[in-house]
């Protein structure tokens, strides 16, 4: 028997028959994966928040950007030993939940690419999102 992960168009499924008040035998059986495995996956990735009780839940986002953390990680911390880089900063509007409003998010990309200078390591991407520069959200940038 071999293991694999939920994937993102499964974890969508979830939220939707979730939202829709299946039962998660019922959503087990549509996605094709034991109920156990459904039940760990809700219990896993399920968001809650004590301010914003009406977002509580689970997303099939969230679920696949708690999946691949470690892989964006560890490219970062690849990336970051290289000796030429390359970074760029942007703003985003992001949706500022409860006000109706949209807030500035900041968005950086942290790229490699040494091949016109004709390096052998391959290229590489990896992007960085914070609700602001100062404080907390310091220790998201990119250093």
């Amino acid at each position: 028997m071999s293991y694999r992960e939920l994937d993102l168009r499964e974890g969508i499924s979830i939220q939707k028959m979730l939202e829709e008040k299946q039962p998660v035998s019922r959503i087990a059986a549509e996605i094709g994966r034991h109920r156990s495995t459904v039940s760990r996956e809700i219990r896993r990735n399920a968001f809650e928040d004590d301010e914003l009780p009406y977002l509580n839940g689970y997303y099939g986002m969230n679920a696949q950007k708690y999946a691949t953390q470690p892989v964006v990680d560890r490219l970062a911390d690849h990336l970051k030993r290289s000796g030429k880089l390359f970074m760029d900063e942007t703003t985003a509007p992001v949706l500022d939940p409860g006000r109706g409003t949209t807030k500035t998010g900041y968005l950086w990309a942290l790229a490699r690419d040494d091949r016109p200078w004709g390096g052998e390591d391959p290229p590489g991407m990896v992007y960085f999102y914070a609700p602001g520069r100062a404080g907390e959200n310091g220790a998201a940038s990119p250093r």
